[in-house]
């Protein structure tokens, strides 16, 4: 117990190499894991800081909109911020929603900072109701191009299981276990996160989400703690 403390110590004061959540899980427009917004549009932005960091941290802006009742579309910016400000990703994506429960998305990142490259992601997301209380979500993943994958594979992968439990009105918690790795190298690019989460409905439109992702497994990522402040506002 002693040593996990010190080494927690240590990533939050920087020297380990922060990397909780594999690239592919900032690929989408939507700073949420899920299906099709229930507004006609809404601004999403989040703060996102990790251990290691050295205070640096993310502040991904979004913007989506429903054209049909079952097609979504969105665009984003990705920004960083620490010594400079800089904007490395430009994100664009769409959803579509099956008369079911299920999502299908796509997202393209355009790298607009040197040696950022590009990313191309599909998705897909299922909503589970159990009872009115207690719901789960199971997210997928696959991302191709510079910005996903390293040395030269194929593609990366993420698959993320989120059971929720809603509290009281309006607190939902919920408890996310995350996997993901890529087809080169999978043994150092695995990761198993822990992400749990508490949201607050804000009339039925919009949302406040604080989660934090913990490294449970993988080379380089074990112990690694994220943060993530985000807010969804629908109207």
């Amino acid at each position: 117990m002693r040593r996990l403390r010190l080494i927690i110590l240590v990533s939050l004061m920087g020297a380990m190499r922060a990397a909780a959540l594999n690239p592919i899980h900032e690929s989408s427009y939507s700073l949420l894991p899920r299906g099709n917004s229930a507004s006609d549009a809404a601004v999403s932005v989040a703060g996102i800081m990790r251990s290691g960091s050295g205070g640096d941290f993310d502040l991904p802006v979004s913007l989506q909109f429903q054209v049909t009742r079952h097609v979504e579309l969105g665009g984003g910016i990705k920004t960083h911020w620490g010594d400079g400000g800089h904007v490395p990703y430009l994100v664009f994506g769409a959803k579509y929603l099956t008369p079911g429960a299920t999502s299908f998305q796509a997202d393209f990142m355009i790298g607009s900072a040197s040696g950022s490259g590009k990313g191309f992601a599909l998705g897909a997301h299922h909503r589970f109701g159990y009872s009115r209380r207690f719901q789960s979500r199971l997210v997928g993943k696959l991302g191709f191009m510079d910005a996903l994958v390293d040395e030269d594979a194929l593609l990366a992968f993420e698959v993320g299981f989120y059971p929720s439990l809603m509290l009281m009105r309006p607190l939902t918690f919920e408890l996310g276990l995350i996997t993901s790795s890529q087809t080169e190298n999978f043994d150092s690019h695995f990761a198993m996160d822990l992400h749990p989460a508490l949201l607050v409905g804000i009339g039925k439109e919009s949302v406040v989400e604080t989660a934090v992702a913990w490294g449970l497994t993988g080379d380089d990522r074990k112990e690694d703690l994220r943060v993530k402040v985000a807010i969804i506002w629908g109207f």
